[in-house]
């Protein structure tokens, strides 16, 4: 893990998000971290995030809104009807509320990295 991420949570009176994702693209259906880390490789992104313990971000910045502290990414794996559970061990933790257990996404090819990368930079 390169380490525990903020994430925005600002909503707007429909509660809709007002700023964007620190890692913009979610992935939906997901097995494991793993899995969710080899889909955004797939798509060509650099970093994977976990957060609440079943949501999955992809994206090529994932620093937006700050560092927090490892121990605020707490929340063990999970599937969305399963119940929160709290860990201390980072091996377990799928981020926190809020908060990205950010990961490298590796075995990318290079070019691939470089074209998502500027891909990416012409989105801002």
């Amino acid at each position: 893990m390169i380490g525990c991420y903020i994430d925005d949570k600002m909503l707007d009176d429909n509660f809709r998000l007002v700023n964007p994702r620190a890692l913009g693209y979610q992935v939906e259906h997901f097995d494991t971290k793993q899995d969710c880390i080899d889909q955004c490789g797939d798509k060509g992104f650099l970093y994977a995030g976990f957060q609440n313990g079943d949501l999955c971000f992809c994206g090529n910045d994932y620093d937006k809104y700050g560092r927090a502290d490892d121990s605020e990414c707490n929340i063990k794996c999970r599937t969305p009807d399963e119940p929160v559970e709290f860990t201390d061990k980072e091996f377990e933790s799928c981020g926190g509320r809020w908060r990205n257990a950010v990961y490298a996404v590796t075995g990318v090819k290079s070019a691939e990295r470089l074209a998502a990368l500027k891909w990416w930079q012409g989105k801002k």
